[in-house]
């Protein structure tokens, strides 16, 4: 995810999209991102990349950052961390923005 952000950065869609590739590939085979330091940031990458792309996927793989991010903050009990968890990381910040610029009012279905 690293070298896909990196390539994005420079603008070298194709590089960062075969890096995303590699990454929903492992997902697609039941791998999964335990272990991983970073996993909603990994899911954010990829979720950029294939928007920048206009890849039609962008929008799944945006609802499967955003459900596994509304899963690990609902394991929060206290209300305020919850909050801190959602709105100070940056990373989980962009992908709740980035879902309440795609799906709008939407946001609470399926949670």
């Amino acid at each position: 995810a690293g070298l896909a952000r990196v390539s994005l950065a420079h603008q070298d869609i194709s590089t960062a999209n075969e890096h995303v590739d590699e990454i929903l590939s492992h997902l697609d085979q039941g791998g999964n991102f335990d272990g991983t330091e970073r996993p909603l940031q990994v899911w954010q990458t990829c979720y950029q990349v294939l928007e920048y792309a206009d890849d039609s996927g962008a929008d799944s793989v945006l609802s499967s950052a955003y459900k596994e991010l509304q899963s690990r903050a609902n394991r929060i009990g206290d209300e305020d961390l919850r909050c801190k968890y959602l709105e100070n990381i940056p990373y989980h910040a962009g992908i709740v923005k980035a879902w309440q610029e795609h799906f709008g009012d939407q946001s609470t279905q399926g949670d």
